[in-house]
C-alpha cells in the first residue's frame, strides 16, 4: 500500500513538472511564431508521442532483460503517465482547432488535426524503432 502511495505521489509530481515544461515551451515558441497556426501545441504533442513510444520500447527491453517488472511499471507510470501526461495536451489541440474554425481558418484547422495525427503516428513509429534499437 505504501509503495502505491509513493508511486501515485511521484506520478502527480512528475505531471506537474510536465505541465510546467509544456507551459515553458509554449511560451518560448509563441513569440517566435506570430502566425495563426498553433505550432507550440503541435511540437509538444509530437515530442510527447515520440518520447512515450521511446520510453515504452526502451524500458520494456531494458527492464525485461533484468527481470525488474516493478521498476519498469514505476518508470512508465512516473515518466509516461506523469511527466508526459502533463506535458502533452489533447484539450489544447481541441480548443485551438475550435478557435481556428471559429475564425474561419478551416484549412489551418484541418492541417492542425491531420498534421497532429499523421506526424504523431510517425513520431510513435520512430520512437518505438529507436527505443528497440538502443
Amino acid at each position: 500500500m505504501m509503495a502505491l502511495l509513493v508511486t501515485a505521489l511521484a506520478v502527480g509530481m512528475a505531471g506537474a513538472v510536465g505541465a510546467l515544461a509544456r507551459y515553458a515551451l509554449a511560451e518560448w515558441v509563441a513569440p517566435r511564431w506570430k502566425h495563426a497556426f498553433p505550432l507550440a501545441t503541435l511540437i509538444i504533442n509530437i515530442a510527447g508521442a515520440f518520447a512515450l513510444a521511446f520510453l515504452f520500447a526502451a524500458s520494456g527491453r531494458l527492464f525485461a532483460a533484468h527481470a525488474q517488472l516493478a521498476l519498469q511499471t514505476q518508470t512508465r507510470a512516473i515518466l509516461g503517465t506523469g511527466f508526459l501526461g502533463g506535458f502533452t495536451t489533447f484539450s489544447t489541440l481541441s480548443a485551438e482547432t475550435h478557435t481556428l474554425i471559429r475564425r474561419k481558418h478551416h484549412a489551418l484547422a484541418w492541417l492542425n488535426v491531420g498534421g497532429s495525427l499523421l506526424v504523431g503516428v510517425l513520431a510513435v513509429v520512430a520512437g518505438l524503432a529507436l527505443g528497440n534499437v538502443l
